[in-house]
């Protein structure tokens, strides 16, 4: 679809030279994520050169992709047991406002992370990956609820 586009831009101009899009396409081709949406293991949100991304170890992570891949943030939930790529892990916006990480485990999921910004008074609308490379969840009157701390590797709540 993306490298489409480039190659049809590219013959309207005269080259037949195809050309790679500066970043993978992003998952569901958005960077936000609405109620109900699930991210489940190595799929990703992005938005420019950032990329959050549910890793198969049970680590939420964003990722500026334009330095290298370098981690910007992190849950801090990575998990060290052996043969994690046989995990089901997913990350879901809760109608609560609450952003949460589980992992299926013995048939029933168990919830391993949270923002802990839920509130059965505040209804959540999206969760997005900025332009600057931010996490940020909003409720449906678009107040920010929850922000993310750049830098922080361990899960870094800012808003409350």
């Amino acid at each position: 679809m993306r490298l489409s586009y480039f190659f049809t831009f590219a013959v309207l101009v005269g080259t037949v030279t195809a050309v790679d899009p500066p970043f993978p396409y992003c998952y569901m081709g958005r960077s936000e994520l609405e109620v109900g949406d699930i991210l489940t293991n190595d799929e990703y949100l992005c938005n420019g050169p950032y990329k959050l991304v549910m890793q198969s170890d049970e680590n939420l992570v964003l990722y500026d992709m334009s330095a290298e891949n370098k981690i910007i943030w992190a849950s801090g939930t990575a998990s060290n047991m052996p043969n994690v790529e046989q995990i089901q892990v997913q990350l879901t916006l809760k109608p609560d406002a609450n952003i949460a990480i589980s992992i299926l485990f013995n048939g029933k999921w168990i919830q391993k992370w949270s923002t802990h910004h839920g509130s059965p008074n505040r209804s959540a609308a999206w969760m997005e990956i900025d332009k600057e490379g931010q996490m940020a969840v909003y409720d449906i009157h678009e107040q920010l609820v929850w922000k993310m701390k750049a830098n922080d590797l361990n899960g870094g709540i800012v808003i409350g």
